[in-house]
């Protein structure tokens, strides 16, 4: 399952406002209702893993956008809220997502 360029800026957008909103509820969510969340996942549909690879690539975009925009944006958006099927908060992966510039 591959998402096109605007699927997946589309997508980050809507993780930043799920991030925020988590921050503000002091809550956490797990994958499956995070692609729900985004409307990538619909409501009626069962976890499978396939939603996997495209959610992380979402969230992998999401965090090198807010890494471009400084270290205080990265961690501002509270990536321990979004957990495992154990309830486990999500690697370091994404604290180490870019979008390499060439000035």
């Amino acid at each position: 399952m591959r998402l096109n360029v605007q699927e997946r800026l589309s997508y980050a957008v809507a993780v930043v406002a799920v991030l925020r909103l988590l921050r503000e509820t002091n809550e956490t969510i797990r994958y499956h209702a995070l692609g729900q969340a985004i409307g990538f996942i619909p409501e009626s549909e069962p976890w499978h893993v396939r939603y996997r690879d495209p959610i992380t690539e979402v969230l992998c975009l999401a965090a090198a956008a807010a890494r471009q925009g400084g270290a205080a944006e990265v961690d501002a958006l509270e990536w321990h809220r979004i957990i495992d099927q154990d309830g486990q908060p999500l690697s370091g992966t994404l604290k180490k997502s870019r979008i390499v510039s060439l000035d």
